[in-house]
C-alpha cells in the first residue's frame, strides 16, 4: 500500500539516529485512522523513519467506534497480530 507521506530525507535519518543514540527515541502518538490513513501506512512510515508510531481511531457518538463491541473488534482484528 503506497503511503501519502514524503520520503524521509537523510537529514531526518541523521537527526532521529542521534536522538536514539542518546537514549531518546521518538514516538508519534497522534496518527488518526481516517482520511486515507491506515494502520499499515502508519507502520510503513514508522519503519521508514525510525520514529515509532501509534495509530488512533476516532471514537464516540457518530464515529465508527461508538460502542464496546466495535472497540473490541478493532483491538482483536487490527492490533493483536
Amino acid at each position: 500500500m503506497k503511503s501519502n507521506f514524503p520520503e524521509p530525507s537523510q537529514k531526518m535519518f541523521d537527526q532521529v539516529g542521534r536522538l536514539k543514540n542518546k537514549g531518546s527515541p521518538l514516538t508519534d502518538y497522534h496518527s488518526h485512522i481516517r482520511g486515507g490513513m491506515s494502520c499499515e501506512k502508519a507502520l510503513d512510515w514508522a519503519q521508514k523513519t525510525g520514529i515509532r508510531s501509534s495509530a488512533i481511531e476516532n471514537h464516540g457518538k457518530d464515529w465508527p467506534l461508538s460502542n464496546d463491541t466495535a472497540i473490541k473488534t478493532l483491538i482483536l482484528d487490527q492490533f493483536l497480530f
